[in-house]
């Protein structure tokens, strides 16, 4: 295995340092991110520990060691905090922590994808748009009727700009295109998945 070098200067840092996270004056709000975040992994993992599922019970094994250590490494000579090791449980779906880690990676992706669209297209502007269903104590139902809703509505857009025999319009026809995330939420009013997603038009 290749031995890491110490980086010396931003060049030599990773493609991330632009996005401003691994700024050593900001290592504070992120530790607090990360402590608030690892919290309600900890809720999960009780709320899991009391399903009967074997597959409940297999994630909570992974959750029960997520975050467990966090270690960084400052580099004071370009002021960078970076996290050098710690244990994740990879379950983004579950688990708040690997959720905050595994949107920095897409935004880190997605921000250098937009700044070669915005120099190519300077007309287009993103635009937020949050997509809901009603809150129910059925997930897999709620969640369900999200999705075949999100899925339909994205083939409407897809039909009726290539020209198919009475596809119907709807306003999401006038993007170029959009990234999305879906996000599940309960705040003891049952459960409420929704979706963002950032459409250029």
């Amino acid at each position: 295995m290749a031995k890491k070098k110490t980086p010396v200067n931003e060049s030599n840092l990773a493609e991330g340092a632009f996005t401003g996270v691994d700024e050593a004056e900001n290592f504070g709000d992120r530790l607090a991110r990360y402590g608030q975040a690892h919290a309600r992994s900890l809720a999960m993992l009780e709320h899991l520990r009391g399903a009967p599922e074997v597959e409940a019970t297999k994630t909570a094994a992974g959750l029960a060691t997520c975050g467990n250590y966090l270690h960084f490494r400052e580099y004071f000579t370009v002021g960078k905090v970076r996290l050098h090791n710690a244990t994740f449980c990879k379950q983004h779906l579950v688990c708040p922590l690997c959720a905050i880690r595994r949107g920095a990676k897409a935004l880190g992706a997605y921000l250098t994808r937009w700044q070669v669209i915005q120099e190519q297209r300077p007309d287009l502007r993103p635009y937020l748009i949050t997509l809901t269903v009603k809150n129910g104590e059925d997930l897999d139902e709620r969640q369900t009727h999200l999705t075949k809703s999100l899925r339909k509505l994205l083939d409407r857009r897809r039909n009726f700009n290539a020209g198919v025999a009475r596809a119907p319009w709807t306003e999401l026809c006038k993007a170029e295109g959009a990234v999305y995330t879906l996000e599940l939420t309960n705040k003891g009013n049952g459960w409420h998945p929704h979706c963002h997603m950032i459409a250029l038009a």
